[in-house]
């Protein structure tokens, strides 16, 4: 679990898991909508593009979303 908390390991292990056919797609788009969804809801509270940019990056898990 320590390995985990490296950012070099949760880049591949999120990288493989992005890979597997049938539970990548379905990953992609989770990510996807997640951020689409934070995003849009932070837009429409006035928040501004820059700042609604950078909460949403916060709030997403994966690695190679961010």
């Amino acid at each position: 679990m320590f390995a985990l908390r490296s950012k070099k390991v949760l880049f591949w292990v999120y990288g493989g898991l992005l890979n597997i056919p049938l539970i990548g797609k379905f990953l992609r788009n989770y990510y996807t909508a997640s951020i689409t969804r934070t995003f849009g809801l932070l837009l429409k509270s006035d928040v501004s593009v820059v700042r609604a940019a950078f909460v949403t990056a916060k709030t997403v898990k994966n690695v190679h979303y961010k």
